[in-house]
């Protein structure tokens, strides 16, 4: 009788950690991304793919979840040959606003005859996931896994039992007036016929579509109204729309930017999506070896999504950036995916275009606009940014004890196991040299990735991460520099892992510009605009490096402890030049403003303007 009660409560128990839960079966991770495979239900990473590819589940209408209490995935799974080793992960939203985030322990898959298979996921508190991925660690296998359920915690739906009049929409439990846009979209610009490829928009001529809404997630999709007289599609969710021409595939391989326009009138954008993906078929006959490009498009984005009024979205699609992931290829485009877990939205205006970029007058090497003799503010003999002249500025003296140096020629670096292991797929930087100063070159790769798992820093006590950087790129708009440190958490490998990233754009502050150093020095205390994601940085064994940048330069890459350093008295001071003295005049920066030549009789003077450009003048037989 004893030990029949004992069962009893032992089963009572089990049942009820599962009592508020949840589970979602017959899962599909159908979006491959950055060089995997997907046949049917089966799975493959082929080599050659990227290190980080893996498999993303695009259901939008089962985000979000949680797991206040433990939760499990279930499958049936089998090999076509060695066994394979698989792992999910869990992240906030899709890439780039990943955080938190969390990786489940690593399966293995055994043998061609079907088996279940099933792990357990531990309590997440109250995080929040809107996006489950599937990764492969075993290379060149295919795997096939069907039945994939997942048991979660249930978040209760407040609207659940609340029942609106029509024209009426719930939010939160209250019922609101379903109200959309009541202005037309912004009217695009003008452009050349040959320079856009325009999906939806009555500003350009739209090409031939075979179906503007094939059915990709039943219950979801778009329809067409007339706002204020102009045409625009109002998307339903959540979940997907998809649009495919294949039978008129688009080779987009010249084609720099997307542009969309978006409006919403769902007030609750927390953890919302809007992402729009270009689908290529890469030659074939179908979509079972296609890739795609994703622009993904929420509140954490620049620009970020907002309710009430009309986004104007325009993004670079040429490099993978802050809102690009996935797969570059895009000379056989034959289907656009779109995936949110918004209700409502409208869009309008969706093409993408040729970036032509038109320089000011100002220093552009020809006296125009009525110019005479001065280049918009001195004489110009080439006037074109280029790279640096000058080596970064020095950083002050610190404590060996409060200074942890990735790269600087002022402190003593750590041993890093390899400074550039191909994380993009291939060598992001080389090393340069200004006046016996090192500094890297970064050359436009997607991304670099810094590792030292042997040598893994511990930066609790770290307040702050420097580093200076320089870019000779004209156009800034929408680039991004961004680093994150990578913390393992004591585990052997990245499973697991957390990133603290630092956001360094043309729109922070400081701010990316052209042709000066610019010193970045950032609080990685706590949140702030600079600082997303996990702030836990006591084991970091990698650093990321991620920019849609063609060329950008850096240096002295270092974290600190905010300490006070000591002031020393400036006084008034005189040299006395000999025959072959060289002066040399340091402005705050560390930059070099004039040097006197005395043994040519020469004067060079460089004059530094607001705008960061730099004008040599040499003063002969001075």
């Amino acid at each position: 009788m004893l030990l029949k009660l004992k069962l009893s409560i032992l089963s009572l128990l089990v049942s009820s950690a599962f009592l508020n839960a949840q589970t979602i079966s017959n899962i599909l991770f159908s979006g491959a991304f950055d060089g995997t495979t997907i046949v049917g239900n089966t799975y493959t990473h082929p080599t050659g793919a990227q290190s980080w590819a893996g498999f993303a589940n695009e259901d939008q209408s089962m985000y979000p979840l949680n797991f206040a209490d433990a939760g499990e995935i279930s499958f049936t799974g089998s090999t076509t040959g060695a066994d394979v080793s698989i792992y999910f992960k869990f992240e906030y939203n899709p890439y780039p606003d990943t955080e938190p985030s969390f990786s489940t322990s690593f399966v293995t898959i055994s043998g061609s005859e079907e088996d279940t298979y099933s792990l357990v996921i531990p309590a997440q508190g109250s995080n929040t996931y809107s996006s489950f991925l599937l990764y492969l660690n075993t290379l060149d296998v295919a795997v096939t896994l069907t039945n994939i359920s997942l048991t979660s915690s249930e978040i209760n739906d407040p609207c659940e039992l609340v029942l609106c009049s029509n024209g009426e929409v719930c939010e939160n439990g209250i019922c609101i007036d379903y109200v959309g846009p009541s202005t037309a979209a912004p009217i695009p610009p003008e452009r050349e016929p040959e320079d856009v490829i325009s999906f939806y928009s009555e500003s350009y001529e739209d090409f031939a579509i075979d179906n503007f809404d094939f059915g990709l997630c039943p219950g979801s999709g778009a329809n067409q109204e007339m706002i204020a007289g102009n045409a625009v599609q109002h998307y339903f969710g959540p979940g997907c729309q998809g649009i495919i021409f294949n039978n008129n595939r688009v080779d987009a391989s010249e084609f720099t930017n997307v542009h969309f326009d978006f409006y919403t009138n769902d007030t609750d954008l927390i953890g919302k999506v809007f992402n729009l993906k270009l689908v290529d078929w890469g030659g074939n006959i179908d979509a079972s070896n296609s890739s795609g490009l994703e622009v993904n498009f929420n509140g954490g984005t620049n620009p970020n999504m907002s309710s009430g009024s009309w986004v104007s979205v325009d993004v670079d699609i040429s490099t993978i950036g802050q809102m690009i992931s996935g797969n570059l290829n895009r000379s056989d485009i034959a289907e656009i995916h779109i995936t949110s877990n918004l209700e409502n939205a409208w869009y309008d205006n969706v093409y993408l275009y040729k970036q032509i970029f038109v320089p000011g007058t100002c220093s552009d090497g020809i006296l125009n606009q009525n110019e005479i003799g001065v280049d918009c503010g001195g004489d110009c003999e080439a006037c074109i940014v280029g790279p640096p002249i000058m080596p970064a500025p020095n950083p002050p003296a610190r404590a060996p004890e409060n200074v942890i140096s990735i790269y600087s020629d002022a402190y003593s670096n750590v041993t890093i196991d390899n400074f550039d292991f191909g994380l993009c797929g291939s060598f992001a930087v080389t090393e340069e040299f200004i006046n016996d100063n090192g500094m890297q070159l970064y050359s436009g790769s997607g991304c670099q990735g810094i590792s030292f798992e042997s040598n893994r820093i511990n930066a609790s006590a770290f307040t702050n991460i420097h580093f200076d950087f320089y870019t000779d790129q004209t156009n800034v708009i929408g680039r991004v520099f961004n680093i994150k440190l990578v913390d393992w958490a004591g585990n052997s490998n990245e499973a697991g892992s957390t990133g603290l990233e630092i956001n360094f754009n043309d729109g922070t502050n400081p701010n990316i510009s052209s042709g000066s150093w610019i010193s970045v020095d950032v609080d990685i205390s706590s949140f702030g605009p600079m600082v997303g994601g996990n702030l836990i940085r006591s084991d970091i064994a990698q650093i990321h490096i991620t920019s849609n940048l063609s060329n950008a330069w850096y240096d002295n890459l270092y974290l600190y402890k905010n300490e006070v350093l000591n002031s020393t008295e400036i006084i008034n001071s005189g040299t006395n030049f000999n025959d072959r003295s060289l002066l040399k005049i340091i402005n705050i920066l560390g930059q070099e403003v004039t040097k006197q030549d005395n043994e040519n009789n020469n004067q060079i003077l460089f004059y530094i303007f607001s705008d960061g450009s730099i004008e040599k003048i040499i003063n002969y037989n001075y």
